[in-house]
């Protein structure tokens, strides 16, 4: 039988050459991307769809009815944004959840959620198209789930019914210049116009507002789908984009609700935790088997920390990107000891150490592709409260991230081998 293995192997330059080309093509950097995709059995992607709808429903069930629930700080400059928003805009429409993955075992442990602005969707439907380019792993490739469909839908559906929106509308992707995800939102812009919709990626100081209407080079803009409140709250700031700022607080449309914003803190899974008990039992058990052990750093937990440095990892409450989370069995006492005391000064979590396999994964080397044993995650998305499909990201350290040089794309459930 001829396994994905051997077919990368003696198709390594044509695989190469394919990213290559979608690598120029949608001006895609340094991206690191896989050379084949992560094989899953096909009857895996059923148990992880209700898992992931299970999840999000629970974290639905947390948060309730409060827009900005708990002890999570608001960010600066940001109730108005949070305000001007409709309340029956659907949360977590479009999210995504990571979680450490064995897909031998089935072994799966969130470690994190994306919603305010999840990213790396468009990055992998455009690596599906390379890789679907290469005649030998059609065959694989057929499987591929596709995104960008599934994102546009829920769009499409929130603008008409939350929105009432008028037909053909300007979609304007807002990610500040020169960010490391701009090609991520110009590819999202151009998958949409591939699907008919007039789409644009722009800098959100780049917008003017007439008081009525948001525009772009003299075009109105009906809907924003942005990438980060930051820009619009910390840098380049309330003073910098006030025209989009004051379109916003007016009502102009906008997806990815900011309310989303609470649910990217880490804090919700120490909540989740604690509460468990609360939930209904197919909740309370995806709890308990999924998502592992997560605490609040404070005073009275870091002697305990201390003294089981190998079994917790320190993750900033609102990181991204992998940056300043520090694994305890990968540090000495002491580097751990200054770690605590950080997250002192800042809100960290503390959250268990799961150890899962490494798995073999494709990575490009210039002009070949070598397999290598990687740590392994995988990203969930929903659209629409829907499962729509995975993603995966490879690297050799135990903290994978795109960020961190890890590898992304596709997942493919098929029994296909």
């Amino acid at each position: 039988m001829t396994t994905l293995r051997n077919v990368v192997t003696r198709s390594a330059a044509a695989i190469v050459d394919a990213l290559e080309n979608a690598r120029t093509q949608h001006q895609l950097g340094g991206l690191p991307m896989l050379a084949a995709p992560v094989v899953v059995p096909r009857q895996e992607r059923t148990r992880l769809a209700r898992i992931a709808e299970l999840l999000r429903t629970a974290l639905l069930r947390l948060r309730g009815d409060d827009p900005w629930p708990g002890d999570v700080p608001r960010p600066p400059h940001f109730d108005d944004l949070l305000s001007s928003e409709p309340r029956n805009l659907p949360p977590l429409g479009a999210c995504r959840f990571d979680a450490l993955y064995d897909p031998a075992s089935g072994a799966l442990s969130f470690v994190e959620v994306q919603a305010g602005d999840p990213s790396g969707a468009p990055w992998v439907d455009g690596i599906v198209a390379a890789l679907s380019s290469v005649h030998v792993l059609e065959p694989w490739m057929k499987h591929a789930d596709h995104l960008i469909p599934a994102h546009l839908r829920h769009v499409q559906r929130t603008y008409r019914e939350v929105w009432r929106g008028q037909d053909d509308p300007l979609v304007a992707f807002i990610n500040e210049d020169g960010s490391f995800v701009r090609s991520d939102h110009e590819l999202w812009a151009h998958l949409f116009r591939r699907h008919g919709v007039r789409a644009v990626c722009a800098d959100p100081r780049a917008f003017t507002w007439d008081g009525a209407h948001a525009h772009l080079d003299g075009h109105t803009v009906d809907l924003v789908i942005r990438d980060s409140h930051d820009e619009l709250t910390i840098s380049p700031g309330p003073d910098a984009t006030r025209p989009l700022r004051s379109a916003l607080q007016a009502g102009l449309p906008r997806f990815n609700p900011f309310a989303d914003v609470w649910f990217d803190d880490k804090t919700c899974f120490v909540d989740l935790w604690h509460h468990a008990d609360r939930f209904p039992a197919e909740e309370r058990e995806l709890i308990r088997r999924h998502i592992p052990r997560t605490e609040r750093v404070t005073p009275d937990l870091t002697e305990y920390l201390r003294q089981h440095r190998e079994d917790w990892v320190l993750k900033p409450a609102d990181g991204y990107g992998g940056f300043g989370i520090v694994v305890g069995r990968d540090v000495d006492d002491s580097r751990w000891s200054a770690a605590l005391e950080e997250a002192l000064r800042k809100r960290t979590v503390a959250q268990f150490y799961v150890d899962v396999p490494r798995v073999a994964v494709a990575r490009t080397r210039a002009h070949d592709v070598e397999w290598r044993d990687q740590h392994l995650t995988v990203s969930l998305w929903c659209h629409g409260g829907e499962f729509s499909g995975a993603y995966a990201r490879a690297g050799d350290g135990k903290v994978v991230n795109v960020h961190q040089g890890g590898g992304i794309g596709p997942v493919v459930f098929t029994d296909e081998w």
